[in-house]
């Protein structure tokens, strides 16, 4: 399993994933860990939209490190990045986002459902909750959830 201690903030802060319909073809016997478990069964799928906000966050946090543990911390994240291969969904329309203005509170969030909806995963995970509520995941038919929601619903499929 690998961890990543300078991504540590990026893990707890606001973190959007987007799962796709687990890859089925994987014949390798499972892992002890859960976590590797999920990995070999799920497909990430990041929007761009998403992207540019945690690398936009990721510099602006990296300006207050040391040199060194900048670029560490730069390595870390291109390293994560490259690991976990995600299928990139593009930035939506501006006249789609415009026009579902009405399924989420925050106008900044629009374009992060729109590209989620793109993608349809099985699960939309995010710490903003209190944008991402129950009512948007009825109004867009997305599950929408926390990562450790998440890991708690697929290790309990792994005992």
């Amino acid at each position: 399993m690998l961890f990543f201690p300078n991504l540590e903030y990026f893990l707890q802060g606001q973190v959007h994933i987007l799962l796709r319909e687990p890859l089925r073809n994987s014949s390798k016997p499972a892992h002890s860990k859960t976590a590797i478990r999920i990995a070999k069964v799920c497909r990430l799928v990041l929007a761009e939209v998403v992207r540019d906000e945690v690398e936009e966050n990721l510099l602006l946090h990296a300006e207050r490190l040391p040199a060194l543990n900048a670029d560490q911390l730069i390595e870390d994240y291109r390293h994560l990045i490259e690991l976990a291969n995600p299928e990139i969904i593009p930035y939506p329309d501006k006249d789609l986002v415009r026009l579902n203005r009405h399924l989420i509170r925050h106008a900044a969030d629009v374009p992060v459902l729109m590209s989620a909806m793109a993608s349809k995963p099985d699960w939309l995970l995010i710490h903003n909750t209190k944008h991402f509520t129950h009512a948007v995941a009825q109004r867009t038919s997305l599950r929408i959830a926390t990562p450790a929601e998440l890991f708690r619903a697929l290790s309990a499929l792994f005992r």
